[in-house]
């Protein structure tokens, strides 16, 4: 889905405003917004990734004849208005994959996070109330451990 290099300038990006930071004393309003910065890069960048599926969302996008693997957030409301159906999810929090990123002393180990951790998923929008209910909305430590014990089938791996 996408080329080799494009995740190349997110981590050139966030490994800049790491180093920034780091280096400068700042106030908490700076510090918050360098932070969600970083977090929006992130979840820019993995819009390059092609996404993963629970089974119950691949069995309803396929009885509505949708393609939910070729699917973006940005086109969803093509074929989910107002977004009534289905949720787009990282299945590791953005939050804790800039945490990760947080800890990084070279762009180099930012864009291995960025190839490696970063992952998105269609579900539900049953399945994100029951991973709201049962307090996993941002803290998953196990992302896949915990979609197992809810009963949310990862289909496309």
């Amino acid at each position: 889905m996408f080329n080799d290099d494009i995740m190349i300038p997110f981590a050139s990006s966030i490994f800049a405003k790491v180093k920034y930071l780091n280096e400068k004393t700042l106030s908490s309003f700076e510090h918050q917004r360098i932070l969600e910065s970083i977090s929006e890069d992130i979840k820019k960048c993995t819009n390059f990734i092609a996404p993963l599926t629970s089974e119950a969302a691949k069995n309803k996008a396929l009885s509505m004849n949708i393609r939910l693997n070729e699917m973006t957030w940005h086109n969803q409301p093509k074929y989910d208005k107002g977004r009534q159906i289905f949720h787009f999810e990282h299945l590791v929090p953005v939050s804790c994959i800039r945490k990760m990123c947080l800890n990084c002393i070279s762009e180099t180990e930012v864009l291995e996070i960025l190839n490696t951790i970063p992952k998105t998923i269609w579900i539900l929008k049953s399945e994100d109330k029951k991973l709201t209910v049962n307090g996993f909305r941002s803290k998953r430590d196990n992302p896949e451990e915990v979609y197992n014990q809810l009963g949310i089938h990862i289909v496309d791996k």
